[in-house]
């Protein structure tokens, strides 16, 4: 039987990380005056030991710097039967003889995007063809973000 880890690191199809836990959260959301729920399933991952602490222009490994957030950072990935899936890291920030201090490459993420390539490229797939509204009511997500998720996928293109 496999473990949630690796059924959940297979679903995000995402190279290059390790699946440390993975937690369900159950909550209530408003939206439009209405309460209704809103859960989530929280992804706690770190990227391989190989490509930790890599630059994420030149792909040199570097020494960290410091951790400069307090509390993990969080990126929105794949829905999950319509369940969100939240990655959640805390990055270090390195020191690249080339490029000076900046946060590592993580390969789940999408430049400086708070969303997955997976989650960007299924928001643009879905705008091909529906209204920005129709999109982002589908995703939870605001309708300009639905623009800068097309960007995004469209400048990996």
């Amino acid at each position: 039987m496999a473990s949630t880890t690796s059924v959940i690191a297979k679903a995000l199809n995402i190279n290059g990380m390790h699946v440390d836990r993975v937690e369900y959260r159950g909550g209530d959301a408003r939206m439009h005056n209405e309460v209704y729920s809103r859960d989530r399933i929280e992804v706690h991952a770190r990227p391989y030991r190989r490509i930790s602490r890599t630059c994420p222009l030149c792909g040199r490994q570097c020494a960290t710097y410091d951790h400069q957030a307090e509390s993990e950072s969080s990126w929105r990935a794949n829905d999950l039967n319509g369940v969100p899936i939240v990655i959640l890291y805390r990055p270090a920030r390195i020191e690249c003889p080339e490029h000076g201090v900046l946060s590592e490459y993580m390969p789940w993420t999408d430049g400086r995007s708070r969303f997955t390539k997976g989650f960007n490229d299924e928001v643009a797939f879905m705008a091909l063809t529906c209204p920005k509204t129709v999109v982002s009511q589908f995703f939870g997500i605001n309708w300009r973000t639905v623009g800068h998720c097309i960007e995004a996928a469209h400048g990996r293109l």
